[in-house]
This record gives C-alpha cells, sequence and structure tokens, in this order.
C-alpha cells in the first residue's frame, strides 16, 4: 500500500510540474518575424538628420551637372552640402531636366515648319506670320534660355537695330519694378498670349529689346541665327537623361535602407522588441574595396519614431505587428554602400533580419532571425 501511495504521490507531482510547463510554455510569448519589403528610402531620414547634417557629393554629378547651362550648380559647389540643400538641389535638377528633354521634343517638332515660314521671308502671309508667332511662342522659354546663355558667354551680339515701318506682330512697352526697367512684349492681333524674355539683371534690358524687336518685325537674318543657337542645345538632351539618371543613384546614395518587417505573437504574453537589429545580406563572392568579400554583410538597423527617438515596439498576445526599421548609417556611408545598391537592382542576392526581444516569458527566444529574403526591388521579386 504504502510503495502505491508513494506511485500515487509521485505522479501527481509529476503530473502538476508538467501541467505547470505547459501552461508557461503556451502563456510564453511565441514570436516569429518575416521580411515584408526592402527599399532604399528617402523619407526616413527625417528622424536621423538635422538641418545641420552634411553628406557628400559625387564629383561625377557634379561635373554631369556642369556640361549644360539648364542646370543649377548652386547646391554643388562644394564637396559636401547640407542634406536638406542637396535634396532640394537634386530635386529642383530633376524638374529642369525633365523640363528640357519635353521642350526639346516640342521644339523639334515646330522647327522644320519655323524655318519655312521664315524662308519665305517678306513674301509670307499674315496667316503664316501668325503661325510663326504661335509655334515661337509655345517654344519661347527654350529659345530664350539658349540665347540667353549664348549672350551671357559672349558669343551672341545683338546691337540695337532700327526697323521701317510697322511690325508684323503686336508690340509693346511695359514698366516693370524687378528689376527697373521696360519690358518688350510681341503678341499677335486678336491673340491671348504674349511673348518676352524676362530681364533678370539690368545688362538684360537691351538685349531682351533687340529680341523682341526682331520677333516683332519677323527679321529673318536674326531670328534665324536665334534658332541655330537653339538647334545646337537640343543635344544637351542626351546630357539630361544621364543626370537623370545621377541624380536616382545620387538619391540612392542618401538613403536609408528600410526594412519592413511581420513579427507575429502565437503567444499570451505581450512582448517587446528592442529598437536595434541587423540586416544580413548575402555578399559572398562580390568584390568590395579591399576584394572578394566572405558571407554576409551585416548592416545595423535602428527603430525610431517620429520624434527622432529609439523606442521598442510591443506586440500584444496573438498578436502581430508591421514595423519598419531603418539603417542606422546613409546607404553611401556602409563600407559596401555602391555594392548593395547595384545588388539590390539586379534582385540576385538574399537576406535575413536579426531582431531582438524583450519579457514576453522565460521559454521567449531573447533572438529572431527571419527565413532568406530575396534582396531587391518589389517590381523584382514579383517577375520571380
Amino acid at each position: 500500500m504504502l510503495v502505491n501511495a508513494i506511485k500515487w504521490a509521485g505522479m501527481t507531482v509529476g503530473a502538476a510540474i508538467l501541467g505547470g510547463a505547459v501552461t508557461v510554455f503556451y502563456s510564453a510569448a511565441h514570436p516569429a518575424v518575416a521580411v515584408i519589403d526592402i527599399k532604399p528610402s528617402l523619407s526616413l531620414n527625417g528622424r536621423f538628420v538635422s538641418k545641420e547634417t552634411e553628406v557628400a557629393i559625387s564629383d561625377s554629378l557634379r561635373a554631369r551637372l556642369e556640361k549644360t547651362l539648364y542646370a543649377s550648380l548652386q547646391a554643388f559647389r562644394s564637396p559636401r552640402a547640407r542634406y536638406s540643400d542637396l535634396v532640394e538641389g537634386l530635386n529642383s535638377n530633376e524638374e529642369r531636366m525633365n523640363t528640357l528633354i519635353a521642350s526639346v521634343v516640342q521644339f523639334r517638332q515646330d522647327l522644320p515648319k519655323l524655318k519655312d515660314i521664315l524662308q519665305r521671308g517678306p513674301a509670307a502671309t499674315p496667316e503664316e506670320k501668325n503661325e510663326f508667332f504661335d509655334r515661337w511662342e509655345r517654344n519661347d522659354a527654350f529659345i530664350y534660355g539658349s540665347i540667353r546663355g549664348e549672350f551671357r558667354r559672349g558669343q551672341l551680339e545683338v546691337s540695337k537695330k532700327e526697323y521701317v515701318g510697322e511690325p508684323a506682330l503686336l508690340l509693346r512697352e511695359e514698366t516693370i519694378s524687378s528689376p527697373p526697367g521696360s519690358l518688350w512684349v510681341v503678341s499677335k492681333k486678336g491673340g491671348r498670349f504674349g511673348s518676352f524674355l524676362i530681364p533678370e539683371t539690368g545688362r538684360d534690358f537691351t538685349f531682351q529689346e533687340s529680341v523682341a524687336r526682331a520677333l516683332a518685325y519677323l527679321d529673318v537674318q536674326m531670328l534665324k541665327h536665334f534658332l541655330e543657337v537653339a538647334e545646337r542645345d537640343t543635344a544637351d538632351v542626351g546630357v539630361a537623361k544621364e543626370i537623370i539618371a545621377d541624380i536616382e543613384h545620387a538619391r540612392d546614395n542618401i538613403s536609408r535602407w528600410a526594412i519592413s518587417v511581420s513579427v507575429t505573437n502565437t503567444g499570451t504574453h505581450p512582448i517587446a522588441l528592442l529598437p536595434v537589429a541587423e540586416l544580413l545580406v548575402d555578399t559572398s563572392g562580390l568584390i568590395g574595396s579591399n576584394g572578394p568579400i566572405s558571407g554576409e554583410t551585416e548592416i545595423r538597423l535602428e527603430l525610431r519614431n517620429e520624434n527622432s527617438e529609439a523606442a521598442p515596439e510591443q506586440v500584444s498576445g496573438n498578436g502581430a505587428a508591421l514595423i519598419v526599421f531603418a539603417s542606422e548609417k546613409f546607404i553611401q556611408e556602409e563600407d559596401v554602400g555602391r555594392i548593395l545598391i547595384d545588388s539590390y537592382r539586379l534582385g540576385a542576392r538574399s537576406c535575413r533580419v536579426r531582431i531582438y526581444t524583450a519579457g514576453g516569458g522565460v521559454l521567449t527566444p531573447k533572438v529572431l532571425i527571419s527565413r532568406a529574403h530575396q534582396f531587391g526591388p518589389a517590381s523584382t521579386i514579383s517577375r520571380q
């Protein structure tokens, strides 16, 4: 009897211990992590940079911008610039280059007819003269930009010319305050639009008047030369396309890796995720600055809130959360930043994310590593 009692007591205690262990196991947090998306991001920089943060400027980008007068070099004069100034400069030049490309397309379409009407000279009909103005006016930003550049480089001489008789188009003088002086505007009879070269400095006024009079009187020789100058500038469209590609490259360099991960918790205890993590990218066999790379490259990640503070994230029991980590450094500051960008665009590599937990029960793992995920843009992944 005593033996049986001892057995029953042992079984009862064992059952209680097992039951407690089962309870602890099932009540503990059971997290799992999966990578959802990876991309370079400018938007997350707001949580890391200040107004005074400086970044390096690519020599190749500056050299490319110097090839066309349609680019603004204000933010690119020094080897480094404030982050905000550089972003503004990239955006401005992208807009300028897209405008240049669109302007060249329109100008090339209208150029043959403009030349044809000019070739007719005084024999052109009033209707043809009005058509010349219409085609000129919708291209005048590009034409005036070209001849102003030529004028300021000292390669275009335009002297004030006296014309006999009435102009073929309407010509009127207006007074402007900044810079102070006279603005000469050309239009057609009954037309809604005027064409004028906007004076930017005092030296533009004489030049602006001469250009307006040449257009109003349809001065064949001068207008033909203006069109030739603008036609030469259409070659800048190739440079413009290269600059747009360079701008995308530069944006990548001053972006941070944005890693979206899904964390699920099938336990009943909530779990806290620490605001630090690592992105592990398979770079084996790639060539770095110090030779071939073996294994994975580790990129440190942080989780910051809108106040730029590192903040843990909590996942409730039986819950899930979508969390976005960002790399601590700009992509260009990583040791293999350029290699990673090129590999990312190809989408031929894999990566994993390692995150850290706190709390959630004694059986909760302190380190979570995701399964392998393709290191590439979503468009590349969807084609696989």
